[in-house]
């Protein structure tokens, strides 16, 4: 963003400068106008922002606005027009009466241009192998057939809306928004290169490959709204629109080439929801809140045939198209009760409805368009979520206050079936409290705690997954949070504060899957600002994320080997300081943005029947930025700026580093194995990166 590459308290002197205008009661209207330079590539600082490339590119930003004495108004807004991240928004309108507003959001994602691939077309829908292309084996080197390769995807969003206010306290608005996503990003591909073996447990040849992005997404809002003293309400409308303009992927297997596979992309759908929200003041002692809304989901894109030549045509697939459709139901209600002025109770309930109304088949399993493997029946999800939760807030002094509650959750799943339905429930109930004091004029302190235990009933896992693993979002858990607070500020000038917080996840019951996750964390921060000319800041956190897994490899589907258990501790240390100075020398503005970040991730992997632990490398990155910026003022209306931005980005991943695109075909193929896979990789690199940022523009204000 244009504002960070100079500061972020460029915005603040803006502000300044509107104040010493005399009689100056709006922002003032500025355009600012000049030229950057980026020292080198760099897709990963420049992902989301636009400064990927080396090279000069346009400052330009702009805000305006005019108001009249009959209340009609208009304003522009720009931000970052010369790149890619560029943002745009006219509005215009009475005040009280009519509002319209278009804008436009460009948003880039550069994602990887380091990557290798034999395939021709990427970024299509077919991807073939040059002509010539020898596989492995007899060949063994396929670099000659690599081609650069690169993953990015850009968003352009425009929407436009009209607010109408009517009389009688009534208003109507409408808006509208159209967003394409276009690019190509990474998928995975298996295509079974032994057909001898059954089971899911097969030989394959695998490859990372490129997948077309060609999205198009519409959304239409609408509502009508009332308000007034006491009551306000609103009906609302909202229907999305997703569309694909590729419905499938066709590659050629760089193993076996004469075998070929294929896959469904993301189809298109839509979505229309109704709701109606409202609140109503009884008195000052009561208030009543609620929403409703009931929405239809669907889903009728074409299935792709089986094209796998062991299926008989015989075997026809149960249906043409998945004709899926969602009725979901949610309702809100929120009641507070306040019988006087040191208590207040309120009471919450949400309601969540899914009725899965897609039609269930038994369906032909296949791997990778190998041999058939058993019948299965898909199995639509349906749920009833109730959650109810009770809060208290109790000034217990003049200068403490205590917020306490307790929340109940009770999830019902269920899935269909062609015999019936398979159900679960999860029931959960959950204490909470914190409580906040101020001992004196310069304190303030707060502890606050939290625990929960959610249990698990009938559940049943799918035919195709093992009977011991339950997934974590569904596990019975008990889960602790712990917190304090410290603010301490000893004059106008000086403040310091401290956070700790440490959070537990307890899956005692699980036999595979996550058994254990806490997350322990603490920041000191400490600011100056003895007047509105100098602003400074310093801060430190640690935050940590520790976690264990159990689980058991398996062979042909059927016999289990030693059993494992994984140990990951991610660790992230992050330190800032800056601070801006107005008016520092004469008329010069002067400002500083430092942060350095450092994370570390290990994992230890302990082999349960041998009692042996092997540890993979460590993960590691280090990012360090520097900011600076200074401005000069030249009277009230003009300001030259110059800004520098540095940042230094370092990583060791094992799970990219000196891994080629050929690193995981094995040469000669050993014999057929379960399990046994040739993968072929797309070759990144780690994006690490150094970039300078230099800028330098003009800002005009004006009345």
């Amino acid at each position: 963003l244009i504002a960070t590459l100079f500061s972020t308290g460029l915005a603040a002197a803006g502000v300044k400068a509107a104040d010493e205008v005399e009689g100056a009661e709006m922002p003032i209207n500025q355009v600012e106008l000049g030229i950057g330079s980026v020292s080198d590539d760099a897709w990963t600082f420049g992902r989301y922002n636009g400064l990927n490339t080396q090279g000069p590119y346009l400052i330009g930003d702009i805000y305006t606005q005019d108001i009249n004495e009959d209340g009609e108004y208009w304003n522009v807004r720009g931000t970052n027009l010369g790149l890619e991240s560029r943002y745009f928004r006219l509005e215009s309108g009475t005040q009280g009466k009519t509002d319209f507003f278009f804008e436009f959001d460009q948003q880039p994602n550069y994602i990887n241009n380091t990557g290798q691939t034999p395939y021709q077309g990427s970024g299509g829908t077919q991807l073939l192998l040059p002509p010539g292309y020898i596989p492995p084996p007899p060949n063994t080197n396929i670099n000659p057939y690599l081609q650069p390769l690169e993953f990015q995807t850009e968003r352009q969003r425009v929407g436009a809306g009209l607010d109408i206010t009517l009389k009688n306290s009534w208003s109507v608005d409408v808006g509208f928004r159209h967003e394409p996503k276009n690019g190509t990003n990474q998928t995975g591909s298996a295509i079974v290169t032994d057909s001898a073996l059954t089971g899911i447990i097969r030989t394959v040849s695998g490859a990372l490959i490129a997948e077309p992005i060609d999205y198009e997404t519409d959304q239409v809002n609408a509502a009508f709204r009332y308000a007034k003293d006491k009551a306000q309400f609103a009906f609302e409308y909202h229907g999305s629109t997703f569309k694909n303009a590729d419905e499938s992927l066709f590659w050629q297997d760089y193993y076996r080439t004469t075998q070929f596979g294929s896959m469904a992309l993301p189809p298109d759908n839509q979505m229309h929801q109704l709701s109606f929200n409202g609140g109503y003041q009884f008195s000052p002692k009561y208030h009543l809140t609620g929403a409703l809304s009931i929405s239809n989901s669907t889903q009728n894109q074409d299935f792709q045939p089986y094209n796998v030549p062991t299926i008989p045509t015989s075997n026809p697939l149960p249906r043409d198209s998945l004709d899926g459709e969602v009725l979901q139901a949610n309702a809100q209600l929120r009641f507070t009760y306040r019988p006087s002025s040191k208590f207040r109770l309120a009471a919450n309930y949400r309601y969540d409805n899914r009725d899965n109304q897609t039609d269930v088949d038994s369906w032909i399993g296949t791997v990778a368009d190998g041999l058939p493997t058993y019948n299965y029946d898909n199995s639509p999800l349906s749920y009833e979520h109730n959650q109810l939760e009770l809060i208290g807030n109790w000034r217990t002094g003049s200068k403490s206050n205590l917020r306490f509650g307790y929340e109940y959750d009770l999830m019902y799943r269920e899935y269909a079936t062609l015999t019936g339905s398979e159900n679960s429930d999860n029931e959960e109930n959950k204490l909470f409290a914190k409580f906040k004091m101020q001992p004196g004029m310069a304190w303030n302190l707060a502890v606050y705690g939290e625990v929960s235990d959610r249990s698990l009933n009938n559940y049943d896992p799918p035919p195709d997954e093992n009977s011991l693993m339950v997934p974590f979002y569904v596990a019975e858990r008990q889960r602790e949070q712990l917190g304090a607070l410290v603010e301490y500020m000893p004059s106008q000038a000086w403040s310091f504060g401290a956070r700790a917080e440490y959070n537990m996840d307890d899956y005692d019951e699980a036999l595979l899957g996550l058994v254990e996750a806490e997350t322990p964390s603490f920041t000191l921060d400490a600011t100056y600002h003895p007047n509105k000319d100098v602003n400074t800041y310093v801060y430190y956190t640690r935050e940590q994320a520790k976690s264990k897994q159990k689980g058991s490899a398996t062979t042909a589907g059927t016999v289990t080997t030693n059993a494992w258990q994984g140990d990951f501790d991610d660790t992230m240390d992050t330190f800032g300081l800056g601070g801006k100075w107005a008016r520092l020398v004469g008329n010069w503005d002067l400002g500083l943005d430092f942060t350095f970040n450092k994370s570390k991730g290990k994992i230890d992997i302990l082999d349960v029947g041998t009692s042996t632990t092997n540890s993979y490398p460590d993960l590691k990155t280090e990012l360090a930025s520097v900011k600076l910026w200074a401005q000069y003022h030249q009277g009230k209306n003009l300001v030259y700026r110059i800004s520098y931005w540095y940042e230094d980005y370092d990583a060791d991943n094992w799970a990219v580093d000196e891994l080629g695109a050929t690193s995981l075909i094995n040469q000669p193929p050993p014999a057929p194995a379960p399990g046994t896979t040739n993968y072929l990789l797309t070759g990144e690199d780690t994006m690490d990166y150094v970039a300078h940022v230099i800028g330098i523009s003009v800002v005009y204000k004006f009345q």
